[in-house]
């Protein structure tokens, strides 16, 4: 098995012990034994109940408080409305159908003449 992440075992350090950062975590034992390093998904609350700093733990998700910004970089909404995939939940507020805005495509991004149609007028 490949060995643990330091900020992982300095976690565990503060804690005591990996049973002791499983129950602060409401999780088994087994599970932080998987672990390689902190999952992106519990950063924040080994944040909590660590104190040690999420880019600390993760840098590669959570940069330094100081490190320099890249200015180059786009926003994600930018990346997402030059690229031609679909957003998604996480890079644009879904519309309700009927909502302005809002079209009905199948989901594999074909148009047939139903998703051209308004959605109260198609037929079974």
């Amino acid at each position: 098995m490949a060995e643990k992440d330091e900020a992982l075992l300095l976690a565990i350090k503060k804690v005591g012990t990996g049973d002791a950062l499983a129950a602060g975590l409401e999780i088994t034992p087994q599970a932080i034994s998987q672990w390689k390093r902190v999952p992106f998904r519990r950063v924040l609350e080994v944040e909590r109940l660590t104190g040690i700093p999420r880019h600390i733990q993760r840098p590669d998700l959570y940069p330094p408080p100081n490190a320099p910004k890249n200015p180059s970089a786009d926003s994600t909404a930018d990346r997402a409305s030059q690229s031609d995939q679909r957003p998604t939940p996480d890079t644009a507020r879904s519309l309700e159908p009927g909502e302005a805005g809002a079209s009905v495509v199948p989901a594999d991004g074909d148009v047939d003449e139903h998703s051209l149609q308004d959605p109260s007028e198609v037929r079974a």
